[in-house]
């Protein structure tokens, strides 16, 4: 029952994963891995 669990917890993070960025000054490598990205301000 608790691997069950674990799995469903694990691929409901994996489904619903993002990244929010602040408002400011950006820089980086932005990889699929962190998509979507949401920009907060302008």
């Amino acid at each position: 029952m608790r691997r069950i669990l674990l799995f469903v917890l694990s691929a409901g993070v994996l489904l619903f994963a993002e990244t929010h960025i602040p408002a400011g000054n950006i820089s980086g490598v932005w990889t699929a891995d962190g998509s979507p990205y949401y920009i907060e301000g302008e």
